[in-house]
């Protein structure tokens, strides 16, 4: 059984979510759509896009090289409020230096963060809020992180 915090999210809320495609969006998307002002889904796997572009009409999504993404949201100075990123184990730790803490400067409220890795107390502009199972039977986690006040 998974588990996502989606009380965190509500219809005034805009969600930037990496690695989207995982699973067809079960462990995040399905969990809240679609409560949210708008949703931008951003993977690097083409396929799951197009088929997370039929399950979900009423979101966004990028089929793009996160670095790439990195950039256009680095000069449009875009804002979300809220990051969600639950990248493959392969990629957790690679992905949060280079990614994650990158992204997190155009995030305003939240950061959910999913996996294995026990992230740090601080990331940039945010702390440490709690710690959710995410699935008893892999012992993930989410990892939640509020802007510091």
């Amino acid at each position: 059984m998974n588990t996502f915090p989606k009380e965190l999210i509500t219809k005034e809320d805009t969600v930037l979510d990496l690695f989207c495609a995982g699973f067809l969006g079960e462990n995040t998307l399905q969990n809240f759509y679609p409560e949210f002002k708008s949703y931008l889904g951003i993977d690097n796997d083409k396929g799951k896009i197009r088929q997370m572009q039929l399950l979900f009409p009423a979101a966004s999504f990028i089929w793009e090289d996160y670095f790439t993404s990195l950039k256009w949201i680095d000069f449009f100075d875009y804002k979300y409020d809220i990051l969600i990123s639950d990248p493959w184990s392969g990629e957790m730790e690679d992905g949060f230096k280079k990614i994650i803490i990158p992204f997190s400067e155009h995030i305003d409220k939240y950061m959910i963060l999913g996996g294995l890795l026990p992230y740090p107390d601080e990331i940039g502009k945010f702390q440490f809020k709690e710690k959710m199972l995410r699935n008893a039977n892999t012992n993930c986690y989410w990892y939640i992180y509020e802007l510091k006040a």
